[in-house]
């Protein structure tokens, strides 16, 4: 570590140690922009929150990555919320289409057995108004059946638990435009102290890894950078996953994964 009387740099594993604990004592705001981001630590955000403390974290649509692990999706639970709303009118127009595809289900199979005694009394010429009356059965009850899966019973909404922003990939890693990858890691506690470095918001990045990870307390230079971060949470910076967008796509990986 080199230490002087408003800087420390950190350099190696552990890189994120004091970072972690000034995160962890945080008592007004947490600010973070990291590309990555990790369900551990991610935990630590959300007592934060829960306790009071104002978070806001900017992060890429790699945060989706989160919901293909069991931890993950408990944290991604906690972090965005899904709202599940009833379609009332739905759910009596789905009940409606079983219900008459029931009703062409029996007639047809009244239908089937009106024709097999018909055939059993040696008549081998089935007559034409059973044989088009099958048809229309069958093409009711198919027609009603794929009416019922098309009724929307339940729609959703999110709302994140804190201010997140999940700004898309560029197109050479996955997006669908040319927008800049989100790549500073920087982490601001209580307007007061600012974390610098290469280490992501992971487990890894905070102690694995060979990271670096310069503390600034200068309070010029901590206003320098909070000026900055403000421009990437309040201006439209870059392409962003809006909270609906965001959810859904999490919480459909979830249901794949399951």
């Amino acid at each position: 570590m080199i230490h002087s009387t408003q800087t420390s740099i950190h350099i190696g594993q552990q890189a994120g140690k004091e970072l972690y604990h000034a995160i962890r004592n945080a008592q007004e705001s947490v600010r973070i922009i990291s590309p990555y981001t990790g369900p551990d630590l991610l935990k630590e955000l959300v007592r934060l929150s829960k306790n009071g403390v104002a978070v806001e974290l900017a992060t890429t649509e790699d945060f989706e990555r989160l919901a293909t692990t069991n931890k993950g999706r408990t944290t991604v639970e906690q972090l965005v919320i899904q709202e599940v709303h009833t379609n009332k009118k739905g759910v009596a127009l789905k009940y409606l289409y079983h219900l008459l595809t029931g009703l062409c289900v029996v007639g047809l199979g009244a239908t089937i057995f009106a024709l097999v005694s018909h055939l059993s009394q040696d008549n081998h010429k089935p007559p034409f108004v059973l044989g088009t009356g099958i048809l229309l059965i069958l093409f009711f009850a198919i027609y009603f059946a794929v009416q019922a899966r098309q009724v929307i019973v339940e729609s959703f909404s999110y709302q994140n638990l804190f201010p997140i922003k999940a700004f898309r990939s560029p197109k050479g890693m996955g997006g669908n435009r040319l927008t800049p990858l989100i790549h500073s890691k920087i982490y601001l506690i209580d307007d007061e102290l600012a974390f610098l470095g290469s280490l992501n918001f992971t487990s890894a990045g905070f102690k694995d890894n060979f990271e670096t990870c310069i503390k600034v307390s200068d309070p010029v230079a901590v206003a320098q950078i909070i000026e900055q971060v403000d421009r990437v949470f309040t201006e439209e910076l870059f392409e962003e996953l809006g909270p609906d967008e965001l959810g859904a796509r999490l919480y459909e990986l979830e249901e794949e994964e399951e």
